[in-house]
């Protein structure tokens, strides 16, 4: 899986793969993916954004996941996303979701 990135709250077609859905399976996807592990990677090295340079190069993926960098973590190992309603009263976090382009 290469390329592009997107993001998927926690509802799930019962039909797709239970594998993919493991938090196992969440991992080799991302790590697998070019943009999300590259994001991944840069959060392991530092919590504090990284300086624009550092992404500019990369691909679009990667400076949109960029962009929101401050709502961004990684939990058991996963990337995800806060989502936050626009009340405030109500926060997910989605998982950022490898999938393939043609």
């Amino acid at each position: 899986m290469a390329g592009q990135a997107t993001l998927l709250s926690s509802r799930c077609d019962d039909n797709l793969d239970t594998h993919i859905w493991s938090i196992e399976g969440l991992r080799t996807a991302q790590e697998e993916d070019t943009d999300i592990s590259c994001i991944l990677k840069l959060m392991k090295q530092t919590q504090e954004k990284p300086p624009w340079e550092s992404v500019a190069l990369h691909s679009h993926g990667v400076r949109v996941l960029w962009s929101m960098w401050s709502r961004l973590r990684v939990h058991d190992g996963v990337l995800q996303r806060r989502f936050e309603t626009p009340d405030g009263i109500s926060v997910k976090w989605q998982v950022c979701v490898a999938i393939e382009t043609a």
